[in-house]
């Protein structure tokens, strides 16, 4: 027990770096996570929003929804744009009364970098639908 004197120091001289890594990346995971949801929000917004960009025409003509893929992506990028700030989006697909949008978005990482790792991407996917529920 007498020559334990002064072990604290190797102790944690050795452990530090492992609490700092573990926390650096708590911090850096727990930033991915709100840019993923920041990201996934202004995803959901994009594709409701691309839903407003139905033909008017042929709703006025015959009550038909069909949602005209240029106007709905242009919305849809807008939307995307506003929300969330340098997301792009990967994929945009329509169908007659449906969008599907995928984007992505970089995400810093600050202390992990120390380690070696560099800005990570983050992607989500919407889909919504105009077509009426009860047919």
């Amino acid at each position: 027990m007498k020559n334990e004197k002064g072990m604290v120091v190797p102790l944690v001289a050795v452990l530090l770096p492992v609490f700092l890594g573990v926390a650096g990346l708590m911090v850096d995971v727990g930033f991915m996570a709100s840019n993923y949801f920041r990201l996934a929000n202004a995803v959901d917004a994009a594709a409701y929003a691309s839903l407003d960009g139905y033909d008017r025409e042929v709703w006025e003509a015959d009550g038909s929804i069909v949602i005209d893929p240029h106007e709905a992506q242009q919305l849809a990028d807008r939307y995307l744009r506003e929300n969330m700030n340098g997301a792009s989006m990967t994929s945009f697909h329509v169908d007659d009364t449906s969008v599907t949008i995928e984007a992505q978005a970089d995400s810093p990482i600050f202390f992990m970098q120390l380690f070696g790792f560099s800005d990570q991407q983050v992607s989500a996917m919407a889909a919504a639908d105009l077509s009426d529920p009860n047919e």
